[in-house]
C-alpha cells in the first residue's frame, strides 16, 4: 500500500512537471512567432517561413493534446486504483465535493471533513434501517441531494466505485473520450467540418480568394440513465455484517448501467439517450472535403451477402484499413463481436494460407488477438454478422465518439412500491455521439 501511494505521488508531480514545461514552451513558441512577425513586417519573406512556423506550432500544441491525454489517462488509473485497494478517503475532499455538488441552496460551511466523516459512517445505517435511524441532522443532509423524495447525493466512495466498475465493464468506456459536465444537461464542443483552400500565383498574378474552414457545433444531450436494485427487508434488517448493501449497489448497478450504456453507444436512438454510431448515416462514397459528407460514417463492402467474400475473404480488411487516413491509425483498433472476432480467426492470407489474427501478450493487459496488427476490441453491441450488417468498425474511437456524463449519482430508497423490498433508484445522466467521422470506419457485410 505504502509502495503504491509513493508511485502515485512520483507519477503525478511527473506529468504535473511535464505539462508546466509544455505551457512555458507553448508561451515561448508563440512569443517567439510575434518577435520575428514584428522584424519582418513589411519585408518580402520567404514563402515558406509562415509555413513553417505555423507546423512549428502545431507540433508545439500536438504535443500538449498528447501530454493532456496521457495526465487524465494516469488520474483515471490513479482513481481505480485506489477504489480497487480500499484506501481510506479523503475527507477533505469529500466534504469540498459535497459543498460543490448539493443542488439544494444550503450553506456550504456544514460541509466540513468531520461532518463528511460522520456522513460516510451514516450511508450503511440509512441504506439498511432507513433515515429515522439516524440524527436530525444526517436526516436531513441525506435528501440534500434529491429534495423531498427521500434520496441523497452518492457519497464518493460509492459512486467512484460504480464509475470504475463500468469503466472495466464497457469497451466503449475504455476506448472513447469520457467527458464530465459540472452543471446542466447538456455538452457542447466545437469541431471543423470542412478544410480550408490553398492556392499557387505567379509573379504578376493576383491572389484569388480562398475557402475558409467550417465549424459545426457538438451538442450531446444528457439523458436520465438508472439501476433499481432491491433487497429484502429481512436482508437489510441483518445489517451489514450480513449483508453488505453498498457493495450490492456497486456490484448491480455498475453491471446494468453498463449493459444499458454500451446498448446506447451503438444504437442509441439519440432522443432520450445517447446517439448510437450505427445509426448515423453510412456511405461507401463519403470524401470529407465538403460539408455535406460530414455526420456520415464511410464504409466499404464484403461484396457478399451476410458473409465475407469467398474469394479472397481477408483482403476487404486492407481496404477498410486504407480508408483511415495515416494520422488516425497509430491508436486504432477492430471493433465487433465475439462472433465477428471468430469468423475473422478463421481468415488466411490468400498466398500464405497463414491466419491474419495473431495472439499477443503483454504484461499489462495480458492476453489479446491482433488483426493484422491492430486490436480487436471484443464489444458484443456491435451488430452480428448478417445481412447488410454493419459488422466490423475499425478507427481511433477516442477521437470519434465522445461520451458526456453529469457529475454525481443520487439514491432514492423506495420501501413502498413492493412490499417486503427495499428498492434502491440510482440515477445518472449520460449523454453520447460522434465527434470526428473522418476517424471511424465500417464494414458492411453487402454485395
Amino acid at each position: 500500500m505504502e509502495g503504491t501511494q509513493v508511485d502515485k505521488t512520483e507519477a503525478t508531480l511527473h506529468h504535473g512537471d511535464v505539462k508546466a514545461a509544455l505551457e512555458d514552451l507553448t508561451g515561448v513558441v508563440s512569443k517567439y512567432r510575434a518577435d520575428v512577425d514584428a522584424k519582418f513586417d513589411g519585408v518580402a519573406v520567404a514563402a515558406d517561413v509562415d509555413a513553417r512556423l505555423k507546423k512549428m506550432e502545431d507540433d508545439i500544441f500536438a504535443k500538449i493534446d498528447k501530454s493532456n491525454d496521457s495526465l487524465e489517462s494516469l488520474r483515471r488509473e490513479l482513481a481505480i486504483d485506489a477504489i480497487k485497494s480500499g484506501e481510506k478517503p479523503d475527507y477533505e475532499e469529500l466534504a469540498a465535493y459535497m459543498a460543490k455538488s448539493s443542488r439544494k441552496q444550503v450553506d456550504a460551511s456544514q460541509f466540513t471533513p468531520e461532518w463528511a466523516e460522520a456522513y460516510e459512517k451514516a450511508v450503511p445505517k440509512w441504506l439498511t434501517e432507513g433515515a429515522a435511524a439516524l440524527g436530525p441532522e444526517l436526516q436531513a443532509a441525506m435528501s440534500v441531494g434529491s429534495g423531498p423524495d427521500g434520496g441523497f447525493a452518492v457519497f464518493p466512495t460509492i459512486e467512484r466505485g460504480i464509475l470504475a466498475r463500468m469503466f472495466d465493464l464497457s469497451p466503449m468506456r475504455r476506448n472513447a473520450t469520457v467527458k464530465e459536465v459540472r452543471s446542466g444537461f447538456s455538452f457542447k464542443s466545437l469541431y471543423k467540418t470542412q478544410r480550408g483552400s490553398a492556392g499557387w500565383r505567379g509573379e504578376t498574378d493576383t491572389k484569388a480568394e480562398t475557402t475558409t474552414p467550417k465549424i459545426d457545433l457538438l451538442e450531446l444531450s444528457l439523458n436520465e440513465a438508472y439501476a433499481l436494485p432491491k433487497a429484502t427487508n429481512w436482508e437489510l434488517m441483518e445489517g451489514v455484517a450480513v449483508f453488505n448493501v453498498e457493495q450490492m449497489l456497486k456490484d448491480t448497478a455498475s453491471e446494468d448501467l453498463a449493459i444499458l450504456e454500451g446498448e446506447a453507444f451503438w444504437a442509441g436512438n439519440g432522443v432520450i439517450q445517447p446517439r448510437g454510431i450505427t445509426t448515423y448515416t453510412h456511405t461507401d462514397t463519403a470524401s470529407y472535403d465538403n460539408e455535406v459528407d460530414w455526420k456520415q460514417v464511410e464504409t466499404v463492402k464484403t461484396g457478399n451477402a451476410g458473409a465475407f467474400n469467398a474469394t479472397d475473404p481477408a483482403d476487404i480488411l486492407l481496404d477498410l484499413i486504407a480508408t483511415l487516413k495515416p494520422g488516425y491509425r497509430a491508436a486504432s483498433a477492430f471493433y465487433g463481436s465475439r462472433a465477428t472476432l471468430a469468423a475473422t480467426m478463421k481468415l488466411k492470407g490468400s498466398t500464405s494460407g497463414d491466419y491474419i489474427t495473431l495472439p499477443r501478450f503483454d504484461q499489462k493487459s495480458g492476453f489479446n488477438l491482433t488483426l493484422l496488427g491492430f486490436p480487436f476490441i471484443e464489444d458484443e453491441e456491435v451488430p452480428a454478422i448478417a445481412t447488410d450488417s454493419k459488422s466490423i468498425y475499425f478507427g481511433d474511437m477516442r477521437k470519434a465518439y465522445t461520451i458526456a456524463q453529469r457529475r454525481g449519482m443520487v439514491v432514492i430508497r423506495d420501501q413502498v412500491t413492493q412490499k417486503g423490498y427495499t428498492l434502491f433508484d440510482i440515477s445518472t445522466f449520460v449523454g453520447g455521439g460522434m465527434a470526428d467521422f473522418e476517424a471511424l470506419k465500417g464494414l458492411v457485410f453487402s454485395a
